[in-house]
């Protein structure tokens, strides 16, 4: 296992094993050092330090600003929440929760997360994860990402029913949901031909990226066909089931998903299952 690696999975286990919800109710300020995790692993703090910030690039980890910088599983968090958390742009190193968690986490409405997210002041802030100073927000790059799904899988209906079912639960807009249902017998191309017609309906309206979901590899190859052929930008992530369809309209109900960063969560969010 990568060194990387192992620091990630040391800090979610350290996450699951010794972060309780009555901590995450209360609002305590939470999470674990770069020394705790390096100690743990025996390793040499720099370098766990150095994982630790390529993996909160990567949104896989979230920093928390303050003394002692604290650090979180990203699944972790999200799985306690119940709810996908936004990206924020990482020159803050922070994190702004919005979202309704169900177990009645305390919140606290703040001017700040008004401004970030250019809607009315709500009471929707967890306090214990760091805002930026509310001098710099007006410098923050706000953006908003448009995004769609096309569930390309083997079966009668198995890729229409996934999708009829993550829209149903996530309520969301069965237009950003599009599924393509074939069988191990149809021909390449004309899936190709298929899905093709189905991301290009959905540019017209999602304009920010349309993401592949596949059951097998061998529809991967659509991903850099499609691109070549029409010059949109997809992203493809392969074995998908109903809970990944779901994972993917709840994370673009947000907004706060690029492409390439649902891709990423969605492939991560697989490995936990």
């Amino acid at each position: 296992m990568l060194r990387k690696e192992r620091v990630w999975h040391t800090l979610n286990e350290l996450c699951h094993h010794q972060i309780s919800d009555a901590q995450l109710a209360n609002q305590e300020r939470v999470g674990f050092t770069t020394l705790e995790v390096a100690t743990l692993l025996l390793l040499d703090r720099a370098n766990t330090s150095r994982d630790l910030n390529q993996l909160v690039e990567e949104g896989r980890v979230i920093k928390l600003v303050g003394k002692p910088v604290l650090y979180l599983d990203r699944s972790f968090l999200e799985e306690r929440l119940g709810e996908p958390l936004p990206i924020v742009h990482s020159h803050f190193n922070s994190l702004t929760a919005l979202h309704a968690h169900t177990t009645n986490l305390l919140y606290q409405t703040t001017h700040a997360v008004a401004i970030l997210n250019q809607v009315p002041a709500r009471p929707r802030a967890v306090r214990w994860l760091d805002l930026p100073d509310e001098a710099d927000l007006p410098n923050l790059p706000l953006t908003l990402y448009n995004l769609a799904v096309v569930v390309v899988a083997h079966g009668d209906s198995t890729a229409s029913s996934m999708t009829d079912v993550a829209c149903r639960l996530v309520k969301s807009n069965s237009g950003n949901a599009k599924a393509l249902n074939v069988e191990p017998a149809d021909d390449l191309s004309w899936v190709l031909a298929r899905t093709e017609a189905l991301v290009k309906a959905q540019f017209v309206k999602y304009s920010d990226g349309v993401l592949l979901l596949v059951d097998l590899p061998r529809l991967s190859t659509l991903q850099t066909v499609i691109e070549q052929r029409t010059g949109l930008k997809l992203g493809v992530v392969e074995n998908v089931n109903t809970g990944m369809v779901i994972e993917a309209l709840r994370c673009i109900s947000t907004g706060r998903y690029s492409l390439d960063a649902l891709a990423k969560h969605l492939r991560h969010h697989a490995l936990q299952e």
